[in-house]
């Protein structure tokens, strides 16, 4: 099969009676762009009319068995995509008579017009026969279940999950008294964990896990071919509604291997380097959290498609940069979802299919299925379960910031990877926010014991409040607000890029300044308060074997801390920590690192830049490079430069070691 077994689906919508051109244009098209799949959208947004009734599936089914037919004899798959399980929204919508459902109720007490309750029987009877009903008759080569397939994110109603009747008395028979919306949620999101949290995100984790294994049993039932696959977005989203990722891909997939559609983080067009920061936080994060044999098609998604909102060099960009999920394929959203629409004048079926054949010679090269290496970034699906909030009546306060760090430092040259569920041994381990809360006290023990360690502000304080900063050898810290006036500005303690002094900001942006009193360090760098006097200790080395990032409780932008002074910090930082590989001194180039079967490592690298590189330097902790090979788009080389927005994979032979 070409591109080494990559599937590239083309998601596409067609009008509920799309006549017999469109739908020979739609083939045509994806056949040009290179597509292995095409994914029908059935019931697609703009045209989309609520749950749909029996017969009006039975026009979406037809229009559907007409593309199939299209489709004969070119090799081409069909899959599907019903638009919602449980609906994006109401968006005007309305249930339609006979479809006595209930529906979602936020915790104000508004209920949603269209947009069902997962505990409703009727609603789950009406899911089931209709993925039964389209696996039947279409016999997909895989059936999607839609990123509706969530608590929280329905518009029209208020963040958060249900807060309807049956749920309400779920959640009381949970926590062994009556509780009302108000007083559950200000429970839920109360500082420290409680029984009421608990409910709240298992009643959740346990719905959602049923419902995928009552989904898998209908499909399976009558076409256990097909595949059924799911979609996912943000991980933090998620976390605070408790999901189980490994339950819920494992229920789907049945006898087939997980497939999940894993969230790209840019609908539009954006700074390149701030969506790979997102790569590393979102679709890296997920990627850890899924089963290990999970197949990954990511979503590539062009919104509100055109090239008005992204070019065909950042759709290119962003398929290229997502080698490191281990593709499987991709998905494509290039065109409206309303039908008949191939634009060919914006030329993707230009690019698309030299872009394809690059992923699919990375995928032969075996490079992404190797042993990932870099510094660590631990993180939990359970983490919502565990951590403290500031007590705002707000579930987005149950959101987990355990990667932080990652997207920080793969931006400054240094290759991170995720993991999920589990205690790193023997690794470089950045730690974000409060993973260590997921921990017990022996397992933090452990954890320094065995591992060079990084923590931001947020996780430095975590160990000193569960009476563990001995660990990190703090005696003492203190939070002082970003733009109090303590913390100013930071000065490194030798000189960085020919600089006497260098210095960097540490106000605006750049998060709250923890002020630790260390028992034993190594002072890297110092903090001056306004009147340009010390505030107290910046990044520092602590026991030996703790870099200590003093910042943390970051609002959404952290961009004062993207500078060159910051990066050699934490490179010099890295080299006392022993850390074995990473880009001297580059800018937004990020690197993912691989060791391979046959001893060399697979080191990928994604230039976020608009500006070419010249030749990259890279640490090595002393091991020498015996040669080195380069994979790019078109073509391969020995020269260690990327162009604007290029990706490239480096592979690297070591000298024996004597």
């Amino acid at each position: 099969m070409k591109y080494d077994g990559l599937e590239f689906c083309y998601r596409l919508g067609l009008r509920p009676n799309a006549d017999t051109g469109e739908i020979t244009e739609a083939v045509r098209f994806a056949l040009d762009a290179g597509m292995t799949d095409i994914c029908l959208f059935l019931n697609a947004e703009e045209l989309n009319t609520g749950y749909f009734d029996g017969d009006e599936l039975t026009g979406l089914i037809k229009t559907a068995q007409k593309l199939k037919e299209a489709m004969s004899g070119t090799g081409l798959t069909l899959s599907v995509n019903p638009w919602n399980t449980l609906l994006h929204g109401d968006r005007g919508r309305k249930l339609k008579p006979g479809q006595n459902f209930w529906t979602m109720v936020d915790v104000n007490g508004k209920a949603a017009d269209a947009v069902a309750c997962p505990l409703c029987e009727n609603w789950r009877a009406w899911l089931l026969s209709s993925y039964a009903r389209i696996a039947g008759e279409l016999k997909p080569h895989i059936l999607w279940v839609e990123d509706d397939f969530r608590l929280h994110n329905h518009e029209g109603l208020e963040w958060g999950g249900c807060f309807c009747q049956a749920h309400m008395e779920e959640y009381s028979g949970r926590v062994g008294e009556t509780v009302d919306r108000e007083m559950f949620l200000e429970r839920v999101t109360s500082v420290k964990p409680n029984k009421y949290r608990e409910a709240w995100l298992t009643t959740h984790r346990e719905t959602m896990n049923e419902l995928a294994s009552l989904l898998e049993g209908a499909v399976s039932a009558v076409s256990p071919d097909t595949k059924l696959a799911l979609m996912s977005s943000a991980p933090k989203n998620h976390c605070a509604e408790g999901r189980d990722w490994h339950g819920i891909l494992n229920s789907l997939g049945g006898k087939h291997a997980p497939i999940n559609r894993i969230h790209l983080p840019a609908y539009a067009e954006m700074w390149a380097a701030e969506y790979m920061r997102g790569f590393v936080e979102v679709s890296l994060c997920v990627r850890a959290m899924c089963p290990p044999a999970t197949r990954v098609l990511p979503e590539l998604e062009n919104y509100p498609y055109s090239l008005f909102i992204k070019s065909r060099a950042f759709t290119r960009f962003q398929i290229e940069s997502a080698a490191p999920l281990n593709l499987a394929g991709m998905t494509l959203n290039l065109f409206d979802v309303m039908g008949g629409n191939q634009l060919r004048s914006e030329k993707f079926q230009d690019v698309l299919p030299e872009t394809f054949e690059y992923l699919g010679r990375l995928s032969a090269s075996g490079a992404f299925g190797g042993t990932r290496a870099g510094v660590c970034i631990p993180v939990s699906g359970k983490a919502s379960y565990h951590l403290h909030t500031d007590g705002r009546r707000d579930l987005t306060g149950l959101y987990p910031k355990e990667t932080f760090l990652g997207g920080l430092l793969a931006t400054f040259g240094v290759p991170v990877y995720c993991l999920a569920g589990e205690i790193p041994s023997g690794a470089v381990a950045a730690v974000s926010g409060q993973w260590l809360r997921n921990l017990s006290q022996d397992e933090i023990v452990r954890f320094f014991a065995e591992n060079r360690v990084i923590l931001d502000g947020e996780a430095a304080e975590t160990l000193f409040s569960l009476g563990l900063g001995h660990l990190a050898g703090i005696e003492a810290a203190e939070w002082h607000k970003q733009d109090s006036g303590v913390a100013n500005y930071e000065k490194a303690e030798t000189s960085y890029l020919g600089l006497p002094e260098p210095v960097c900001s540490s106000q605006v942006m750049a998060g709250d300044y923890l002020r630790v009193t260390y028992t034993d360090a190594e002072i890297l760098s110092t903090v001056y308060n306004w009147r340009r006097e010390v505030s107290g200790p910046g990044m520092a080395v602590a026991n030996g074997n703790v870099l200590i990032f003093p910042y943390g409780r970051f609002g959404e932008l952290t961009r004062k801390h993207f500078h060159p002074v910051r990066q050699s910090l934490f490179q010099d930082g890295l080299r006392k920590l022993g850390a074995e590989l990473f880009l001297e001194g580059s800018r937004n180039v990020f690197p993912f690192a691989r060791g391979m079967r046959d001893g060399r490592t697979a080191l990928y690298l994604v230039n976020a830049a608009l500006d070419g590189t010249e030749e990259l330097t890279l640490y090595t902790a002393g091991r020498k490079i015996k040669d080195i090979q380069i994979l790019r788009c078109g073509g391969e080389d020995n020269t260690l430069t990327l162009n604007a927005l290029e990706c490239a994979l480096v592979l690297i032979r070591w000298e024996e070691s004597e």
